[in-house]
């Protein structure tokens, strides 16, 4: 939850600085989500260190609560907290499909 209100308050802080309701930025996640069941990661050591790019819009929203829920929605709708981005664009193997991910523009 502290991850939502922080994002909330920098997408606010954002909107105010720039004038822009939609912020780009890439977020880190610690990639031990559950990708198979069964699969037990508590033991490994390393690390597994996710990184994907997220856009907020605030959709001129202003009330504190819509916000904390528009951002709780935005970061709940991505599949799997992002960790599928990386293996999209560096693993895939599909130099098209790198090729585009590559030219989006950057946080």
């Amino acid at each position: 939850m502290l991850v939502i209100v922080m994002l909330a308050a920098f997408a606010l802080a954002l909107r105010s600085f720039t004038g822009s309701d939609a912020v780009l930025f890439d977020l880190e996640g610690h990639g031990r989500e559950e990708l198979f069941p069964g699969v037990d990661l508590t033991r490994t050591v390393g690390w597994f260190t996710t990184l994907f790019p997220v856009i907020l819009d605030l959709g001129g929203e202003t009330d504190p609560g819509a916000v904390l829920r528009g951002v709780k929605e935005q970061l709940r709708a991505i599949p799997r907290r992002g960790i599928g981005y990386g293996l999209l664009r560096y693993l895939r193997g599909d130099a098209a499909i790198a090729q585009q991910l590559a030219e989006l523009p950057k946080a």
